[in-house]
């Protein structure tokens, strides 16, 4: 053999030893993962109420994981192992390229029983399981979820203003409507809305959770498309409907709505109903929804899984009172958007989760 081929079989085999190594390092870093989300949702029997003999019971089903942890045929549906590739060497994240497949982590994860089945072998559902809005940054302000999501949400030219009589109530702003495309400056005209509604997170796998952790995934801010302003009519049509019973007004914002709908479930390893999944599957096909958009970088989905799993303080004891934001926040002026010092008053309907 001949010095040059020497060197050419040498840098083959280097090759394959890094793809082989880069796959170990990807079933590593997953399995890892998955058993942290595991144990983040087996309820703690000191931060919950005693069950019932009934409670006890009941089949508790939790949702398959895309990618089962050293499951090569299970990885390869869900990845795209041909995009992934090492970027300056082996200390390079080895996952810096990998694909997530949203679409077809739905399909490893279609719950055959129909949601009125499920819900009938699981706990009643009740929405106050998922707590109400909190304020994540207390005491450094007094914006609950739902003001910090109207802060975030309104236009980079408009100055959220705020009620005279409780400086943590936003009243006025613009806001554009992604679901109906309608724009509104009143704040009482627009909800936040659960992209994947509570009542649907729940029958999907969230009665399993704890407390906790429902009131994290209500309060979830982490990622900007899990909870959105939105027309308040809209909201309420919806409901805990599944894109199987309701689709945005909005044709230009479909596809998106259908992604995020699906990114949200692989992110909190949620499950789809039948229906749910058959009637994604055809909006996508009708409203000729690019596969790229159903496609998104597993390091994302790692990543936001993460955050998941980093449960909101707020939600594991009592708020403390709110205080007043400081004069000049969010670009607000004297014209009565801030309220003079003093004590917020008690939390109004605004604190509750819609």
């Amino acid at each position: 053999m001949t010095t040059e081929k020497c060197f050419k079989n040498r840098g083959a085999f280097k090759a394959k030893t890094l793809v082989l190594l880069s796959i170990i390092s990807a079933l590593v870093v997953v399995s890892t993962l998955n058993r942290s989300i595991a144990l983040a949702d087996q309820p703690r029997s000191e931060s919950l109420p005693a069950l019932s003999s009934a409670q006890h019971s009941a089949p508790q089903s939790h949702p398959t994981v895309d990618f089962r942890p050293f499951d090569l045929s299970g990885i390869l549906k869900a990845l795209r192992w041909s995009e992934i590739v090492w970027e300056g060497g082996f200390e390079r994240n080895p996952l810096s390229r990998a694909l997530f497949d949203l679409v077809q982590y739905m399909k490893n994860n279609v719950q055959p029983k129909p949601p009125g089945e499920v819900l009938a072998t699981v706990p009643p559902y009740r929405r106050t399981d998922f707590g109400i809005w909190v304020n994540e940054d207390g005491p450094a302000n007094c914006y609950n979820t739902r003001a910090e999501v109207l802060i975030r949400d309104a236009t980079p030219t408009s100055a959220v203003k705020f009620d005279t009589a409780n400086p943590c109530k936003i009243i006025r702003g613009e806001w554009a409507d992604p679901y109906s495309g309608t724009d509104f400056k009143l704040a009482s005209a627009v909800q936040v809305d659960h992209v994947v509604p509570l009542k649907n997170a729940y029958r999907s796998g969230a009665h399993a959770w704890t407390k906790e952790r429902r009131c994290h995934f209500g309060n979830f801010l982490r990622d900007e498309n899990h909870l959105l302003s939105v027309s308040g009519r809209e909201n309420m049509s919806k409901g805990d409907s599944g894109p199987e019973d309701y689709l945005p007004p909005n044709s230009s914002y479909v596809c998106t709505y259908l992604a995020n709908w699906m990114r949200i479930k692989a992110v909190w390893n949620l499950e789809f109903s039948r229906d749910e999944s058959i009637a994604i599957e055809r909006s996508l096909r009708d409203n000729g929804c690019a596969s790229a958009m159903t496609t998104i970088k597993l390091k994302e989905v790692v990543e936001t899984r993460r955050q998941t799993m980093v449960t909101n303080m707020k939600c594991l004891s009592p708020a403390p009172r709110p205080v007043t934001p400081s004069i000049g926040t969010l670009g607000a002026t004297s014209s009565g958007s801030i309220a003079s010092p003093g004590e917020a008053p008690a939390p109004t309907a605004d604190a509750l989760l819609p």
